[in-house]
């Protein structure tokens, strides 16, 4: 009986056909992950500036400063990162209590990601 030393063209060209499934679906998880990665990232770096501003804000409260007078400009100073954030303050009243509510968002692409949201109250 002849003993084979080479792969048969069918299992040459069935290899290849499994090896390119295996690397395109590695190619869309690692595209994946990185969205991931930076929306983590995008995040973090949210949260942080929103603390920021909101210990700001409060500090200008407990000082006198009414909060009609903390202006998005204010706030905007705070923003530390490379991406483009956008800012947007405005005060409402609600059962006697005046709110500031601080809205960051991420305005890198035509619509953001996500918005977020934080609350300073003062009587």
């Amino acid at each position: 009986m002849k003993q084979r030393k080479a792969l048969s063209l069918l299992e040459m060209c069935l290899t290849l056909t499994l090896a390119s499934i295996l690397m395109a679906s590695l190619f869309a998880m690692a595209k994946n992950q990185k969205r991931t990665l930076q929306r983590l990232q995008d995040n973090t770096v949210a949260l942080y500036m929103l603390e920021s501003m909101r210990n700001f804000a409060r500090f200008q409260v407990e000082r006198g400063v009414g909060l009609d007078a903390i202006s998005s400009g204010d706030l905007e100073a705070l923003i530390e990162s490379r991406n483009n954030w956008a800012v947007l303050v405005k005060v409402s009243e609600t059962d006697g209590f005046r709110k500031l509510v601080i809205s960051l968002a991420r305005v890198d692409s035509e619509e953001p990601d996500a918005v977020y949201v934080t609350e300073v109250v003062a009587k």
